[in-house]
């Protein structure tokens, strides 16, 4: 076992303050100068520090009376916002990108029948509504999915 008193955790709490400070230097590091797929390194990197300090002031802790599921659930409830946040914009920098995207197979856009590279783009949809890019004109369009009307979309590329 490991803990305080092991070399590790003695040599540890001896650097506790420069790894600190190596930590945020990295973390900001990563969020300047790191590739668009820096956003799930930086839901890794920010989520325990927020778990930590949720635990530290007792969030939760009349709802989940125990320490290790309530750790657990701080943890989630930290990261996978952070991931969300990651996954949609490097999914989003895809379809810009036209590394990977849905593009629409008939409809009334603008180019219907060109390559799936210059085709309409579906980006994603909110309640009742859809949202396009369309790569030609560089503008976003969006329209009300009727009720009992289908969207076809065909895939292009390899997303994560």
């Amino acid at each position: 076992g490991g803990g305080r008193n092991s070399v590790a955790g003695r040599f540890l709490l001896k650097h506790k303050g420069l790894m600190g400070i190596l930590y945020i230097a990295g973390t900001l590091a990563i969020l300047v100068f790191g590739p668009i797929e820096k956003w799930l390194v930086l839901a890794a990197l920010l989520g325990p520090p927020i778990a930590l300090y949720a635990r530290e002031r007792n969030f939760l802790v009349y709802q989940i009376p125990a320490e290790a599921p309530r750790s657990v659930c701080l943890f989630l409830l930290a990261t996978l916002p952070l991931f969300a946040f990651g996954l949609g914009k490097i999914g989003a920098n895809s379809v810009l990108e036209g590394k990977a995207f849905y593009y629409v197979i008939d409809n009334d856009s603008i180019t219907p029948n060109s390559e799936p590279s210059q085709r309409t783009r579906f980006i994603g949809r909110a309640g009742d509504f859809v949202f396009f890019w369309e790569p030609k004109e560089s503008i976003i369009s969006f329209s009300k999915l009727e009720a009992g009307k289908s969207l076809r979309l065909g895939k292009f590329g390899q997303s994560i």
